[in-house]
């Protein structure tokens, strides 16, 4: 019995060992990445924060930063798959990941429409099949939606948030945007 307890004493104190220097690793690629992200260099930040996900994975910090730097680097796509489950992973609902989300959704939306081409330079995208235009007509609508919806959230959230006014001004936009394309369907 003595040799049981001394055996599971050893393995749990190796799986404790283990955890600690994860968290450890996790915190120091995270702080580094941080300091790429203020650098402006988004792929090296990046390239952290996917080292400390293989640490863990479930790291709500990971995940938001991660979501963050892949907005910064124009992957919307990338960036709302991560706010996805940084909030899901979350123990807490935080304002700035429904902001971030709402970000997220409006730049996939304005990419419908924009894509950048080889100089950097964004372009506008003319649908000329009339199921492809009405289908992403949707689509836009859509994602435009939702990120007012997580712009909701977060003024919920931040009732004292110096930013209020600017997010209201996002979620004006979007409804413009939105009633524009619902008074072209009209117009058709």
């Amino acid at each position: 019995m003595k040799k049981y307890f001394v055996l599971l004493f050893i393995m749990s104190f190796g799986v404790i060992t283990s955890s600690c220097v994860n968290m450890f690793a996790v915190k120091e690629l995270n702080d580094s990445a941080v300091n790429y992200i203020n650098k402006g260099d988004y792929e090296s930040a990046i390239a952290r924060l996917e080292s400390s996900l293989d640490l863990d994975s479930s790291s709500y910090e990971t995940r938001y930063n991660l979501a963050y730097t892949y907005l910064k680097a124009d992957k919307c796509d990338k960036a709302l798959e991560n706010i996805d489950i940084a909030l899901k992973n979350a123990k807490t609902p935080d304002n700035n990941a429904y902001y971030t989300k709402a970000v997220a959704l409006t730049c996939l939306a304005e990419n419908i429409y924009k894509k950048t081409n080889e100089n950097g330079e964004k372009e506008t995208i003319e649908y000329t099949d009339e199921n492809i235009k009405a289908q992403k007509k949707r689509e836009y609508i859509d994602l435009l939606t939702k990120a007012n919806e997580n712009f909701e959230k977060y003024i919920s959230m931040s009732t004292n948030a110096d930013d209020l006014d600017k997010v209201k001004s996002e979620i004006e936009e979007n409804q413009e945007q939105i009633n524009k394309i619902n008074d072209e369907n009209i117009d058709e």
